[in-house]
């Protein structure tokens, strides 16, 4: 068995557990399972080192030495096992204790923007209701509508009659400019 221990079957959502302790025990099976084939003990299922049920007692010195190594390497693989799940321990305490700490922070920047964002929303429902106030009613802009057109009405009429004597005064002046004309045409 080698000294380092694959970990990354576990995270896989297929992760088969006998599987993973025959590739990690990897070569002792294989031994085991030829020592246990030579012996005609084991039934036909002894492929893998979990499957094998029938382990006769008369196998001889060959294969308790095969299960004294295998059994080694069982608790090797366990005492491994343990230390990685102990370390992993550590590291998810670790982690949690920071997000813990760094809690109350985010809790209090989190109460500080929803309050931001409750008093802007206020002032601009003040802004609006302020805004309809001001704003004048529909009769009242119908009534200022028809005052604007009179008005223009009366200036236009008025600047219709300026132009009419105008153009009055102009014939009058005209006609005194002919008048005097022809009086010095007589004379």
């Amino acid at each position: 068995m080698s000294g380092v221990v694959d970990l990354s079957a576990f995270t896989s959502p297929d992760f088969d557990v006998k599987q993973w302790i025959n590739q990690a025990l990897g070569d002792r099976s294989t031994v085991f399972e030829q020592t246990i084939g030579n012996d005609g003990g084991a039934s036909e299922s002894s492929s893998n080192l979990l499957q094998s049920n029938d382990v006769s007692s008369s196998s001889g010195i060959a294969q308790e030495s095969s299960l004294t190594s295998v059994e080694q390497d069982i608790t090797t693989l366990a005492t491994k096992l343990q230390l990685h799940s102990e370390q992993t321990s550590q590291k998810i305490t670790h982690l949690t204790d920071q997000v813990i700490r760094s809690m109350p922070r985010i809790v209090y920047d989190l109460k500080l923007v929803t309050d931001k964002a409750n008093a802007a929303q206020q002032e601009i429902q003040a802004a609006q209701k302020q805004l309809d106030q001001n704003q004048p009613t529909t009769d009242e802009t119908d009534d200022s509508i028809e005052k604007l057109r009179l008005l223009h009405i009366c200036k236009t009429r008025m600047e219709d009659s300026l132009y009419a004597l105008t153009e009055a005064q102009n014939w009058n002046q005209l006609e005194s400019q002919m008048n005097q004309a022809l009086n010095n045409i007589d004379s």
